[in-house]
Parts: structure tokens; sequence; C-alpha cells
């Protein structure tokens, strides 16, 4: 009896799984058909907004080289005060 206990709850188990990974599958293909009807200026503005979430981090990692620069010397000046 225990076993058969056992051998139902297994069985549920898994049709509900079966159940919860098909309204999964719809979920996705409903955002991936609402993502394919978007006009190019919607797109455009999510493309947008991605880059503004990320700039931070991609300014942070750009000016990182800077850090090693203690100083800049200027050896050579001419033609930048003109005298005519």
């Amino acid at each position: 009896l225990k076993a058969k206990g056992e051998a139902d709850a297994k069985v549920l188990l898994a049709q509900a799984m079966e159940k919860q990974y098909q309204v999964d599958a719809e979920g996705t293909r409903a955002v991936n058909e609402a993502n394919n009807v978007l006009s190019s200026e919607q797109v455009e503005m999510q493309i947008r907004l991605a880059m503004l979430k990320y700039l931070p981090e991609i300014i942070r990692e750009s000016v990182k080289p800077m850090e090693n620069i203690d100083d800049i010397k200027i050896l050579q000046v001419n033609g930048l005060h003109s005298t005519h």
C-alpha cells in the first residue's frame, strides 16, 4: 500500500511538472511573439535603455587604464602661442 502511494505521488508530481513546463513554454512564447511585433522605435528605445543601464560600468572599465598614469609631460610646445 505504501509503495502504491509513493508511485501515485510520483505520477502526480510528474504530471504537475509537465503542466508547469507547458505554462512556462506558453509564457515564453507569448513574450517572444510580443517582442517580434515591436516597432523599430520601440526596439531602439530598448537598446538605449540597455545602454543607459550599463553605461556607468562601461565608463568605469574604459578609464581603468588611466589609473596607472602618474603624470603627463608636454615636451614640445611649438605653435602653441602665435605672435602675429
